[in-house]
């Protein structure tokens, strides 16, 4: 997995699922202020952004490696959502440790207190959307790759 190169598309799902939230925020009649409270929340979108996507790309190269051509079989599938799930979940907590306790200065008494599940459906959500077309983009590849191979075949044994 190139580094800069998954980053760098992380950054721009990030952007644009910061627009697309902006846009829907602005046609509910929310609006922000001033130009830094724009960049924070810029900040905050794409420190998610990109966490959330690196884990999880770094997850599914590894269940592709791991199961080959058999990562779309029901039972292998079912272990990969089961996994990203809790993957999400997990990074969602500590990004949220780590911006309530580092940049807000909280306590982890307070902070673990103070956390409610509402916390997590946005970022979720939107996490299992983009997982969920990773996972749709590389069965239509592999759909594709396999009729390649068995086009290959008949052809060969036509010859």
């Amino acid at each position: 997995m190139k580094l800069f190169r998954e980053i760098g598309k992380a950054f721009f799902i990030g952007s644009l699922i910061f627009i697309i939230i902006g846009l829907i925020q602005y046609m509910n009649g929310e609006t922000i202020t001033d130009g830094k409270e724009l960049l924070v929340l810029f900040a905050y979108n794409q420190l998610y952004s990109v966490a959330l996507y690196m884990v999880n790309a770094y997850f599914f190269v590894s269940q592709l490696k791991k199961y080959e051509g058999r990562l779309f079989e029901f039972r292998n599938l079912a272990f990969g959502i089961g996994g990203a799930i809790v993957i999400t979940i997990g990074t969602i907590f500590l990004l949220r440790l780590i911006t309530e306790m580092v940049i807000d200065g909280e306590g982890f008494t307070e902070f673990i207190q103070g956390e409610k599940i509402q916390y997590y459906y946005i970022s979720f959500f939107i996490s299992v959307v983009v997982t969920a077309i990773f996972y749709l983009f590389f069965y239509y590849r592999y759909k594709q790759e396999s009729k390649v191979k068995e086009q290959k075949i008949i052809a060969g044994a036509a010859s």
